[in-house]
């Protein structure tokens, strides 16, 4: 009975205890601004461009940063969570790299005025994005060119970046390598539009 009564008080002073781990936010940045910078030339006539919606799977739709493990594993970080919902710290890095990449060019992000109609529209659809247990960071994604609400152009693109260690700052960063991959890909797809037509 005594042993009973003593596992009882020692659980509850465990659960009142105060957990001293603390929760670490991130966010995605937009990276190789000197480059982009370099690449974009501001065009002859501004486009004004719709970024958006974009679409990620259910699964990493949370505020925990979703790695993957061996096989069909995840893992979700208690500890370690996006400082803002995914999908728009996607969206807002993915504006940052494309104005960077298209300087001159006035860039709105989904949803927009409805007064306002852009000249092109992107739609981007992404089906992976997390990175694996040995700091491989693989992006899949379909986007389509919209012009007047019409497709013009489907494309699909798909890149690897790799974090410098296990640490989850750096898997973030490699995350945010591979946007930035992504949106010079757009950049230069819409660029091909443009003078095209």
């Amino acid at each position: 009975m005594r042993l009973v009564l003593a596992l009882i008080v020692s659980l509850a002073i465990a659960a009142c205890s105060p957990n001293t781990r603390q929760v670490k936010f991130y966010l995605l940045q937009a990276t190789n601004k000197a480059e982009q910078q370099a690449i974009g030339t501001p065009p002859a006539k501004p486009l004004t461009i719709g970024l958006g919606p974009v679409e990620i799977p259910a699964y990493l739709d949370r505020p925990q940063i979703v790695t993957g493990g061996d096989g069909a594993e995840l893992t979700m970080a208690e500890y370690h969570r996006w400082a803002e919902p995914l999908k728009d710290t996607i969206t807002r890095v993915l504006a940052e790299d494309l104005a960077l990449a298209m300087p001159g060019n006035h860039l709105l992000t989904f949803p927009w005025n409805r007064a306002i109609s852009p000249d092109v529209q992107l739609e981007i659809k992404i089906t992976r994005f997390q990175v694996d247990a040995n700091g491989l960071c693989e992006l899949k994604a379909n986007w389509t060119i919209l012009k007047q609400n019409k497709p013009v152009a489907m494309n699909a693109f798909q890149t690897r970046t790799t974090a410098t260690s296990n640490d989850y700052a750096d898997k973030v960063a490699a995350q945010s390598q591979a946007l930035a991959k992504f949106g010079n890909e757009m950049a230069a797809g819409l660029r091909a539009l443009t003078e095209t037509q």
